[in-house]
């Protein structure tokens, strides 16, 4: 029961509430779990993300976006997927200490 749950709150959120983050916030998605964990598999990824364009010749284009590489490297990556883990562990181990009937 308690596995099931786990692994449909771990599935929902990468389906979800990662792809929601990546979409509404474009400058966050460096910090997704998904790109985390593909960066620190693949030892590294290269994501787009949208910014202000640069003024042309000194004007200012206003409602012009630009998207501008960002590179996550492997180790932002792992550092990721390591602090989301120790998240984990740690709710886990205050609910189990919770819940545990001896």
């Amino acid at each position: 029961r308690s596995a099931a749950a786990a692994l449909g709150v771990g599935v929902g959120w990468l389906v979800l509430v990662d792809s929601m983050i990546a979409g509404f916030v474009p400058g966050m998605q460096p910090w997704t779990v998904r790109v985390g964990v593909q960066a620190w598999v693949d030892g590294g990824l290269t994501t787009f993300v949208t910014v202000p364009c640069e003024p042309l010749d000194g004007v200012a284009q206003s409602g012009m976006v630009c998207s501008a590489e960002r590179l996550v490297t492997g180790l932002h990556g792992g550092l990721l997927v390591l602090g989301v883990a120790a998240v984990l562990v740690v709710v886990g181990a205050l609910v189990f200490r919770r819940r545990d009937v001896d």
